[in-house]
């Protein structure tokens, strides 16, 4: 049977046990004695091979993909928008490629030009193959659909990071690995996002299931082959997704230009041609290196360029772009006394990072972190180990057959090594795996604009790292009774570490699958309550609420079979949408939002014929505007359009909100929160003005328009979280009945955090 830890391959014993030898003829050995050290021996084997059985079964990587389906669909019909960017930066822009308006953000315009269009244009061709198969008639099931696309990639890329892990780092931490990302809250809101974050979650796997195979130094094809593997998802991570995430390849990159590996050598190779080749290891490393660095940027860079050039209809680097305004903000102005920059948007405190960690993944959190203190911990006792068995006299003890076992197991395995040839020991490899996160949660700390999809392609990351944790912690108990000469307690430390394992598990699930249901049952209303809206009666065979046609955004084999069985004859209007937003020759019709601007869902989730319209709020902010409409059905003139009412600086343009002062005359439905008190404001969103204005005239900017009876007419309300003055156990985790109840009278709180979300109707518009 063989192990392999951190891509060292460990064999177990494959020979027949040699006897113990036999004392000196001129000796008379104590047959107590000789029986004793002959049972301990056997001990000693039998407890080494048990130990190498209890690798955990790891599944396949089709069942691991069936199973990791499973959970993440049930995350992308679960799982609320966690981020207004999500909406405004990447699925407004999407519903644009595919019926040509929507809101667009400062960072489309092509003065700014900070978002990339290639992985909208590249998902765009694949959720048209999927209406092509399916014909898709609603909006709805198009959102649904671009959720379930992204969380099927997330499995498929899970599924391969697992297998890559049990393959070079051993099943235990694989399994730990695999039952933490199940389980993981984290994961629940992160894996069907439509954010760049996720994306660049995605492809780190990738990487890292490259990453982790050992350096070869003899073989240099091999060896670019894997530098390639490995640096071309980072690479397209950073420019297709989220530029920082680049952050995460350094550590594996001094890896491969500076760490041995744990190559070895077969028994025919001489020491001289080992020596030989090794004499120019770190150059071929270097050669293959830069050669991957070529490949993966040509393979990144130049496809961005290309497109974003077509859209932008001028030369540009979106990503470039964006680490340049985050980096030097005044490039962008012409006023250099104006503020610019990330300072701007969503700052923290330095620990928003790991309240966020510990909120999302409790204990595991806590051992991610903890992993190189752990690493630093198990070499040292290696060291003390090695240094108390090289003091001992020669006295046969029970532990010194343990060391001697092993030994034998190595020397079987190296024996054509040189001394100074060794491989990387283990230790030393898992620090380079587990640094990375650590790395980038320091300087995403450090960084004043902080937002919690930043942390996205750091969650499989930090998983791995908890169960590299566990793994030490189990090895390093090993070592303290072997150091303190409680050798019989160590067959039970084996079993006892497990079990720690299995039950911090068990309770960081618990609590993660609590967390997973608050966040669907406090804050799903807001996307819920647009699908109350009525929509368009179709104009032939059926009289649904949706449109019995499919939606018109390419070809579909629905629409083919309607003809041919002629579903649609006579001329009858199956109600699909044009590319201008237009249905059945009507004007688009228009759903207002006041103070609840972040939680729109995107135009996905409104009827055909319908758009959005902002209403004057508090908010002293940029809006996004809309996109202007094409010519001649042409995506760039409008992608390519200078943008007026768009800054930079978050400073207010009023051309982006409905400037009159009776929206009930133009609103046909309008979106608001109604807390259960009715003058409450969301402090926890928005703060009083500072132009000396009184409170009432902040409440006429948002007023309680449910109140208004005979403007407004309530169609349906569902409830919603008020988190401003939710206690802190009802936010975070899913407490049902007399649970939160209990927990309400002890910390004397009452039940008035509750309110709803309601979609009213204009009384006043004809």
């Amino acid at each position: 049977m063989e192990t392999r830890v951190a891509g060292m391959r460990r064999s177990t014993i494959k020979k027949k046990i040699p006897k113990p030898q036999k004392n000196d003829p001129k000796e008379t050995p104590d047959p107590k004695d000789v029986e004793q050290k002959q049972k301990d021996f056997e001990e000693i084997h039998k407890e080494i091979v048990e130990q190498s059985k209890t690798d955990f079964y790891v599944p396949s990587w089709k069942l691991l993909l069936r199973i990791f389906t499973v959970i993440r669909l049930i995350s992308a019909l679960t799982a609320p928008i966690q981020d207004c960017d999500e909406v405004y930066n990447y699925l407004e822009p999407f519903h644009f490629l595919l019926f040509g308006y929507g809101k667009q953000t400062w960072e489309y315009a092509p003065q700014f030009a900070l978002r990339s269009w290639l992985p909208l244009s590249l998902f765009g061709y694949a959720i048209k193959s999927f209406h092509f198969l399916y014909g898709f008639t609603s909006k709805v099931q198009l959102y649904y659909a671009i959720r379930v696309l992204v969380s099927l990639l997330t499995a498929a890329c899970e599924a391969t990071f697992i297998r890559a892990v049990n393959n070079h780092m051993g099943g235990r931490v694989a399994i730990y690995t695999m039952f933490s990302l199940f389980f993981g809250a984290g994961m629940f809101h992160a894996s069907p996002s439509f954010l760049p974050s996720t994306l660049s979650m995605q492809l780190v796997m990738i990487a890292y299931s490259y990453g982790v195979i050992p350096s070869p130094t003899l073989d240099f094809l091999r060896g670019l082959v894997r530098a390639t593997l490995c640096l071309l998802p980072f690479a397209i991570s950073s420019v297709w997704g989220w530029p920082y995430s680049g952050i995460l390849a350094f550590p594996w990159i001094v890896e491969h230009l500076f760490v041995r590996g744990t190559e070895t050598f077969a028994a025919n190779v001489t020491n001289e041609k080992i020596i030989e080749l090794y004499k120019n290891w770190r150059i071929q490393r270097i050669v293959s290196f830069s050669a991957a660095a070529v490949i993966s940027v040509l393979l990144s860079v130049g496809p961005s360029v290309l497109v974003d050039s077509y859209f932008y209809n001028r030369l540009v680097f979106p990503s470039l772009n964006q680490v340049v305004y985050n980096v030097f903000p005044k490039s962008f102005l012409t006023d250099p006394n104006a503020v610019v920059g990330p300072n701007l948007y969503g700052t923290e405190p330095w620990y928003y990072y790991i309240v966020n960690g510990f909120i999302n993944w409790n204990f595991i959190f806590i051992f991610a972190t903890g992993t190189i203190p752990l690493l630093g911990a198990r070499r040292l006792l290696e060291l003390i180990q090695k240094s108390m068995y090289n003091n001992e006299d020669s006295t046969k003890t029970k532990k010194e057959l343990k060391v001697e076992l092993e030994k034998k197991q190595l020397e079987d395995k190296d024996a054509s090594l040189p001394v100074s040839k060794k491989p990387t020991s283990t230790p030393v490899l898992l620090f380079y795996r587990t640094f990375p996160p650590i790395l980038m949660l320091i300087i995403l700390s450090l960084q004043p604009h902080k937002e919690e999809r930043f942390m996205y392609p750091l969650y499989p990351l930090l998983c791995l790292n908890a169960a590299v944790s566990f793994e030490t912690m189990r090895i390093m108990t090993n070592h303290v009774f072997y150091i303190v000469g409680a050798n019989e307690i160590v067959k039970r430390s084996i079993q006892g570490a497990h079990y720690f394992t299995i039950f911090i598990l068990a309770i960081s699930s618990s609590l993660s699958v609590l967390r997973m249901i608050a966040i669907s049952n406090n804050y799903s209303s807001a996307t819920k309550i647009y699908q109350s809206i009525p929509r368009p009666i179709t104009y032939g065979r059926n009289s649904a609420n949706e449109s019995s046609g499919p939606l018109n955004i390419g070809p579909s084999l629905r629409s083919y079979v309607l003809q041919m069985i002629k579903w649609n004859k006579d001329g009858d209007d199956l109600g699909t949408e044009s590319p201008t937003g237009k249905s059945n020759g009507n004007l688009l019709k228009t759903v207002c939002v006041g103070k609840d601007w972040y939680r729109f869902p995107s135009h996905f989730m409104l009827p055909n014929d319908y758009k959005l319209v902002f209403l004057l709020s508090k908010f002293d902010g940029l809006l996004p505007g809309d996109f202007k409409p094409m010519v001649n059905s042409s995506l760039v003139s409008s992608t390519s359009a200078t943008v007026e009412n768009a800054n930079c600086i978050n400073q207010f343009e009023p051309r982006n909100i409905l400037s009159t002062k009776e929206p009930e005359l133009y609103c046909d439905y309008l979106i608001d929160i109604d807390f259960s008190e009715k003058k409450d404001l969301e402090r926890a969103h928005y703060e009083l003005d500072n132009n000396g204005k009184g409170a009432t005239d902040i409440e006429d900017r948002e007023p309680n328009y449910r109140l208004d009876v005979e403007k407004w007419r309530t169609v349906k309300c569902l409830p919603f979280l008020n988190s401003a003055k939710a206690p802190i156990y009802v936010r975070t985790f899913y407490l049902h009945g007399k649970a939160a109840w209990v927990l309400n009278k002890i910390f004397g709180r009452e039940k008035e955090y509750w309110g709803e979300v309601c979609l009213l109707k204009s009384e006043k518009k004809n």
